[in-house]
């Protein structure tokens, strides 16, 4: 696994910042080894660094192809970061216009996990198992918990679901409950001004007699025995 940049002492190494970043940029754009070089060895702070600590030794084609194979790489490394990490953030954004910020938040955790799992060296973390356990324990309770809030999570959205559900079907069901009483309310008051519209009706209801009499004459001047019956009787 090739040095961390930040412990590199080639000649590109050495060089500012902004210099680094243009190297890579152009050989990002697949720009050639000898116009690179060319570029190099013309800038100012170039020849100050190799002034400085290398005795005015010019950049060389191999000290570019160590580049490449070094600096060059973290540089990829850190797009493919950037990149991924955008893409995380995106899922979020459209996470979170649907209602679940926390899902959002989660993945972007969990990419950033996978993106630490992904830079370890096999071997050094074999060795640091073997020296500090603790610290593979630690990692797998944080794998752990963030498992679990996102479970408890899913968990509680479904219950919140499920309140809302039954809170809907009982406003239906009011609502259902307050139309089929208007209806009966509308069809009693129907019934009470067709039935009041009678001449017979309001004779008897304003007659003379008990509540039972009038009871009765209403019944049989509302639903009137059949011809058959009445002779029965």
């Amino acid at each position: 696994m090739p040095a961390p940049e930040t412990t590199r002492r080639g000649k590109i190494a050495r060089c500012p910042l902004h210099i680094r970043e243009e190297v890579n940029r152009r050989l990002l754009d697949g720009q050639s080894g000898p116009t690179i070089l060319k570029w190099l060895n013309s800038q100012e702070a170039v020849l100050k660094v190799l002034d400085e600590h290398f005795n005015e030794e010019p950049v060389s084609a191999q000290n570019l192809t160590e580049w490449r194979q070094g600096g060059y790489l973290d540089f990829k490394r850190r797009l493919e970061q950037i990149e991924r990490t955008k893409q995380l953030s995106g899922y979020a954004v459209k996470l979170a216009e649907h209602g679940q910020a926390y899902a959002g938040n989660v993945a972007i955790v969990g990419g950033q996990l996978l993106e630490i799992f992904e830079s370890l060296d096999v071997e050094e973390q074999k060795t640091l198992l073997k020296e500090k356990p603790a610290t593979y324990i630690a990692l797998v309770d944080v794998l752990a918990r963030l498992e679990k809030s996102q479970a408890d999570r899913i968990k509680a959205e479904a219950g919140r679901d499920m309140v809302e559900i039954n809170k809907q079907r009982a406003e239906q069901a009011e609502a259902k409950l307050k139309l089929e009483r208007e209806k009966h309310e509308v069809k009693t008051c129907e019934l009470f001004l067709k039935f009041y519209a009678d001449k017979k009706t309001r004779e008897i209801a304003e007659g003379r007699g008990t509540r039972e009499v009038k009871m009765e004459q209403l019944r049989l001047h509302f639903f009137p025995k059949p011809a058959a019956d009445a002779e029965g009787g």
